[in-house]
């Protein structure tokens, strides 16, 4: 159901945000962003809508899910480097770590297209953390302070 749900955030739940609070437009102010699941629907949404979701957080994605299609598809894209910064995290324990495989080889295709760590996209490993929500509230930040800054 990934694509009914990118459909539902973009042209429902953004227009509807944008058109009932004060927001900054524009990709370069837009975020998505989620964990494990979430973490890979909001880098496909960012990947497939740079034109509007300059940055995508994606908590302890689980990218090799789904028989590695997002990985596939990225490792098959030749266009220009997109404008869009991916922050992406990881824990060591349990799902954690048996996700980190998939984590590093999305950084590595990324770096492959010419992205830059700490420009582009950031990596951070959380030594001893677990797959769950009070991982993810304890280093949510760390997302927010690389695409917004201060």
């Amino acid at each position: 159901l990934g694509e009914s749900y990118t459909k539902f955030v973009v042209e429902e739940l953004r227009p509807f945000i944008e058109g009932k609070y004060r927001t900054m437009n524009g990709p370069e102010n837009t975020a998505v962003m989620g964990s494990s699941m979430g973490g890979i629907i909001s880098f496909h949404i960012a990947w497939e809508h740079p034109d509007i979701f300059g940055m995508a957080g994606c908590l302890s994605p689980a990218f090799l899910v789904d028989d590695n299609e997002i990985i596939e598809r990225v490792s098959r894209f030749d266009g220009p480097k997109l404008s869009v910064k991916f922050y992406m995290d990881m824990g060591t324990i349990g799902l954690e770590d048996e996700f980190s495989p998939g984590l590093k080889e999305m950084a590595g295709l990324l770096r492959s297209m010419g992205m830059i760590e700490n420009i582009d996209y950031m990596i951070f490993i959380d030594e001893g953390a677990e797959h769950d929500e009070e991982a993810w509230a304890k280093r949510l930040d760390f997302p927010l302070l690389f695409f917004f800054g201060e």
